[in-house]
C-alpha cells in the first residue's frame, strides 16, 4: 500500500510535469508555422487585397498584429533556447503560448469586425478563407491545449459570423450561418483531437515512469542479492 501511495503521488507530480512540458513543446513546434503564415496573410490582406492605398486604420492594425507576432517570435526563441530545457517550465510555457495565440486571434477578429461594412465581397470572402483556415488548423496544431484551441477558434469565427447573421445582405447572412455551423464543428473537432493528444502524451510519460520504477526495483533487488 505504501508503494502504491508513493507511486500515485509521484505519478501526479512527475508525470504531470513531463506531460505539461511535452504539451508545451508540441505547441511551440507547431506554433512557428502559424506565426509565419499569419504574418504573410496579414500582409496580403492589407497590401494586396485591400490595395496599396490601404487606409490609416488598416495600417495601424497591420503594425499591431506585426508587433504581436514579433513578440511571439521572441517568446519562441526564448522557449527554444532556455525554457524548454526546464522540466517545470511546461505549464508556464502553455500559458505563454496561449496568451500569444489568443492575442493573435483577437487581432484578426477585430480586423474583420471593424472593417466588415467596408469590405467588398471579394475582400470579405478572402478574409473568411483566412480565418476559416486558421480555425480549422487549430484542431490539429493546438491539440495539446484544449483551452487554447477552442478559444482560438471561437474568437476567430463567432464575431464575424454574428455580424453576417445580422447583415442586410442575404449572401452575408448565409456566410454567417455557415460560420456558426463551422465554429460548432471546429469546437467538436478540437475537443476530440485534444483528448486524443493529451491522453497520448500522458500515457507516454506514465509508461516512461513505470519503466524507470521497474528498473530501480530491479537494481535494488540485484544489490540485495549481491549483499
Amino acid at each position: 500500500m505504501n508503494f502504491l501511495r508513493y507511486f500515485y503521488i509521484k505519478t501526479n507530480t512527475t508525470t504531470q510535469k513531463a506531460s505539461y512540458l511535452d504539451a508545451a513543446k508540441l505547441l511551440y513546434d507547431n506554433g512557428l508555422l502559424g506565426i509565419l503564415v499569419s504574418a504573410l496573410a496579414s500582409t496580403l490582406m492589407v497590401f494586396w487585397i485591400s490595395g496599396f492605398e490601404a487606409n490609416t486604420h488598416q495600417l495601424t492594425w497591420w503594425f499591431s498584429i506585426s508587433l504581436i507576432l514579433l513578440i511571439r517570435l521572441l517568446d519562441y526563441a526564448v522557449w527554444k533556447l532556455s525554457s524548454s530545457k526546464s522540466a517545470s517550465a511546461g505549464l508556464l510555457g502553455i500559458r505563454r503560448f496561449a496568451a500569444g495565440c489568443i492575442a493573435t486571434a483577437i487581432a484578426w477578429s477585430l480586423y474583420l469586425v471593424i472593417f466588415f461594412n467596408q469590405f467588398t465581397d471579394f475582400e470579405l470572402f478572402f478574409a473568411i478563407i483566412i480565418i476559416s483556415s486558421f480555425a480549422g488548423g487549430s484542431a490539429f496544431l493546438l491539440s495539446s491545449s484544449r483551452f487554447t484551441a477552442i478559444c482560438y477558434s471561437l474568437i476567430l469565427l463567432v464575431p464575424i459570423s454574428l455580424l453576417g447573421l445580422f447583415s442586410e445582405h442575404e449572401h452575408r447572412q448565409l456566410l454567417g450561418i455557415l460560420g456558426v455551423a463551422f465554429a460548432l464543428i471546429t469546437v467538436f473537432s478540437c475537443i476530440k483531437s485534444s483528448r486524443f493528444t493529451l491522453d497520448a502524451i500522458y500515457q507516454k510519460n506514465l509508461n516512461a515512469l513505470l519503466i524507470k520504477e521497474m528498473e530501480n526495483e530491479k537494481n535494488l533487488v540485484a544489490q540485495a542479492n549481491q549483499e
